[in-house]
């Protein structure tokens, strides 16, 4: 067997397996969003899960976008903006507890532009205590608890 003789069919059964239906078979737009870290710390901290979430997202089809908080002189406007520009569909959030404050923000404010936009939490806040995490972001229509990139039957 050759070095890579057989990839292009793995690649193609994996393809298909995390591929998902979406609702009337409307194509989704997904926006990636990493809440501002808290109020005057200057680290912007890159956390993991959110390439992972991104790219399988990706390699399931979905059209996928990202905006960093951090780097904005006006997060707000900013999410509203790209939301508006990018018929944005459902929206992705998360990080530590210690950032609960942005998060709400985000979700708040996904759902003050439009209601209907699917909205989802995830990292450390959610899966160091769901219940709790879910009463708290009232908003927010989804919790994920451990690895969001990862698709279990």
């Amino acid at each position: 067997m050759k070095k890579n003789e057989g990839i292009e069919n793995i690649t193609t059964e994996f393809l298909k397996m995390i591929k998902l239906p979406e609702p009337n078979g409307k194509v989704f737009n997904y926006l990636i969003v990493m809440p501002q870290n808290e109020k005057g710390n200057n680290r912007h901290a890159f956390y993991l899960g959110v390439p992972y979430v991104c790219s399988a997202l990706k390699a399931s089809g979905r059209i996928v976008f990202t905006l960093n908080l951090n780097y904005k002189p006006d997060p707000i406007e900013s999410l509203k903006h790209v939301i508006a520009r990018q018929s944005i569909d459902v929206v992705l959030t998360g990080g530590f507890s210690s950032q609960f404050w942005e998060i709400k923000t985000v979700v708040d404010t996904v759902k003050y532009v439009n209601p209907l936009i699917i909205t989802v939490v995830g990292g450390a806040i959610v899966s160091s205590d769901p219940t709790t995490a879910m009463q708290a972001l009232e908003n927010a229509d989804y919790g994920v608890v451990g690895e969001g990139e990862q698709i279990y039957d």
